[in-house]
């Protein structure tokens, strides 16, 4: 230990904590129950598994900004149950700026469908494969 002190600006802090209990208090109950969950999701072409995250789960910066500005717009329009999912694609850990986007509920799969799925593509790209 050096010895130095990290301070904290209590004011900041307490600002900060309302701020962030108003806001994941107006997110739906049904969007606030899949914080964690493991689901697939498509996007494009690709289907591929992902984390599904709380805003507050990610480090401050351009993530959290991108869903903040969706939260405010569903908020100004009073449709925060029309509000997306922010997510973490596994495997994306090599490029960050790909690993996490902000999705519709339509666009995310259970873990058993989206995996069903992905073993189909698999399958049929083997049987391609094998033709060549």
């Amino acid at each position: 230990d050096d010895g130095a002190e990290v301070r904290v600006d209590e004011e900041k802090k307490k600002k900060f904590e309302q701020e962030r209990d108003e806001i994941l208090g107006n997110i739906p109950k049904e969007v606030k129950e899949r914080f964690g969950e493991i689901c697939f999701a498509r996007y494009g072409g690709y289907t591929g598994p992902v984390l599904i995250l709380n805003p507050y789960h990610v480090s401050p910066g351009p993530v959290r900004e991108e869903w903040m500005k969706m939260y405010n717009k569903c908020k100004e329009t009073n449709r925060l149950e029309f509000m997306t999912h922010l997510v973490y694609w596994y495997g994306a850990y090599m490029n960050l700026d790909a690993a996490f986007s902000v999705l519709p509920s339509r666009n995310l799969l259970s873990f058993d469908k989206g995996k069903k799925e992905a073993e189909k593509k698999l399958v049929a790209g083997k049987k391609k494969k094998k033709r060549v």
